[in-house]
């Protein structure tokens, strides 16, 4: 009878060490979730079971650690030593102890494995433990971490999921993602259910940046658990980092329902709505994140909910935001973005002298711009603002330096008489495309306009060149001549009273277009001319 109650007995202990084995299990795992708290609360559960072991209290003081309760930690470790105080655990507290006082590490070697020798059947979990001090610690130092971690392993047996992920970490922290992927793969092996090894073997690939490999693991954690937080915002940050927008926010928004999320997180989730033009689902996280950031380490969130503001139609509250990020930035940090969302606001707001300096800052810090310029520039033609269209038009052609922008550009400065630089437009066109007749056609009209001194001399060779280069196609280019040709012809008459000379570019026009209602008109007029005045000597 007493054999069956001891064999009882024995049974019992062992399930009991086993539940409470895969109970730390567990709490590393929370850990590993993200889930902090659960984690310290898994353990604490577990000392309140069992109060008297030093290697649940170290767990704790681990965990503790990895959640950056480090003032908590180290209480754990004064009642670990005060209640061990000669024995391994104890001695094992003080080195950590003095570790966390700043003692040198390498000169704490030889108490360490002294402490740790006094342990008998757990030094492998001691070696763990001051591994995890300097995997989790304010120091953190990857070299003794993995050393320490690696013996608990291979010398001491400690073959456990959580005590490979821990290496696979070490390795990771010191930027060996192979021994780390290799020891993750390890954890994978000792428990197939557990979703945070493809979380962590998908994370340290895509660090890598070898996305074909990440992405994949991380989708696995999610099949083994769906409810497994992380993978989903790696996923979501991953396809933000590659412009895929709908894919990130799908992934990031499973994310931010599944917990309590940090500012950052709520800044970066904003931050994938506006790049969705979700604008409306962005208002209210960029207005929470905007009260909450105190030290103002996110000034893009008072950026975003200008722009948001604007694109949902409340042009005052994103001029009220827009001049609060100008105000309060450093003119180096600003965006061409910036001025041009800036000039789309006061545009709306019937500003417009003040858009159109702001749309011009935009195109001189960022000339890829032009889209959004030649929109606004198309639409101040339409309203005939020649004149300020054409200071977009001329701004456009300077960075694109094609012929079509100078052509915009000269044809509006014309309109608005902005003959001078009309002409430097025209010069554009002619230097593009010197054996076309436009160029040389709108400089003309610009120097008739502009040289009112000497009655438009300087247009001639202008006109002349339209002349020269029109010739070659006179059927193509017929409207061309005829306006060079009566041009010059009235500017030999009025200006230089040069009949002959008058009557020769008639006669060119006559050839070309006779049915032109001008060139008659002055055909007749030098026919009458003629006959009543007496040739030129």
């Amino acid at each position: 009878m007493m054999m069956k109650k001891m064999n009882l007995l024995l049974v019992l202990l062992l399930i009991f060490g086993v539940a409470k084995a895969q109970d730390i299990e567990t709490a590393y795992k929370q850990l590993s979730y993200g889930k902090d708290a659960d984690a310290v609360s898994t353990v604490k559960a577990v000392i309140n079971a069992n109060p008297e072991s030093f290697t649940d209290k170290f767990s704790l003081y681990s965990i503790l650690s990895a959640a950056g309760k480090y003032s908590e930690a180290t209480e754990v470790l004064n009642t670990i030593k005060a209640a061990d105080e000669k024995g391994a655990y104890g001695k094992t507290a003080d080195v950590l102890l003095r570790l966390e006082q700043g003692a040198n590490p390498d000169d704490l070697v030889v108490d360490i494995d002294k402490a740790i020798r006094k342990g008998k059947k757990a030094k492998g979990f001691l070696y763990r433990t001051v591994g995890e001090y300097f995997l989790f610690g304010k120091k953190p130092n990857a070299v003794k971490a993995i050393g320490y971690i690696k013996a608990a392993i291979d010398d001491y047996g400690l073959k456990t999921a959580s005590t490979r992920l821990m290496l696979g970490d070490a390795y990771l922290l010191k930027n060996d993602a192979g021994n780390a992927v290799t020891n993750y793969e390890y954890a994978l092996d000792l428990d197939k259910t557990n979703a945070v090894p493809h979380y962590k073997i998908g994370v340290t690939y895509i660090r890598a940046k070898r996305y074909e490999f990440g992405v994949p693991e991380l989708r696995k954690a999610i099949e083994t658990d769906p409810s497994y937080a992380l993978p989903y915002k790696d996923l979501g940050k991953y396809y933000y980092d590659v412009n895929k927008y709908a894919e990130a926010k799908e992934n990031y928004s499973k994310y931010m329902s599944m917990v309590t999320p940090t500012l950052p997180e709520e800044v970066q989730y904003a931050n994938i709505l506006f790049l969705n033009n979700d604008y409306k689902d962005a208002l209210p996280l960029l207005e929470k994140a905007k009260v909450q950031d105190k030290a103002n380490k996110y000034p893009n969130v008072v950026r975003m909910l200008g722009f948001a503001y604007y694109e949902t139609g409340n042009n005052q509250k994103a001029l009220e935001q827009m001049n609060y990020f100008l105000e309060h930035r450093d003119t180096a940090q600003l965006l061409a973005q910036d001025f041009l969302y800036l000039g789309k606001i006061q545009k709306g707001m019937g500003q417009d002298s003040l858009a159109g300096v702001n749309y011009l800052l935009a195109f001189q810090m960022d000339s890829t711009l032009a889209g959004d310029i030649k929109i606004i520039a198309d639409t101040l033609f339409e309203q005939k603002k020649y004149a300020e269209a054409g200071k977009f038009y001329f701004a456009i052609a300077k960075s694109t330096d094609l012929a079509v922008d100078y052509f915009y550009a000269t044809r509006a400065d014309y309109l608005g008489r902005q003959y001078q630089r009309g002409v430097e437009a025209a010069d554009g066109i002619i230097r593009k495309l010197p054996e076309e007749v436009e160029g040389y056609l709108w400089k003309g009209r610009h120097y008739a306009q502009l040289d009112t001194l000497n009655k438009g001399a300087a247009a001639v060779p202008a006109f002349e060149k339209v002349l020269e280069k029109g010739k070659v196609d006179p059927e193509k280019y017929y409207k061309q001549l005829t306006e060079a040709l009566n041009w010059l012809t009235v500017y030999y008459i009025n200006v230089k009273k040069d009949f002959a000379t008058a009557q020769k570019y008639n006669d060119q026009a006559l050839e070309i277009d006779a049915g032109n209602e001008q060139v008659m008109k002055l055909f007749n007029f030098l026919l009458d001319a003629t006959k009543t005045t007496p040739p030129k000597k």
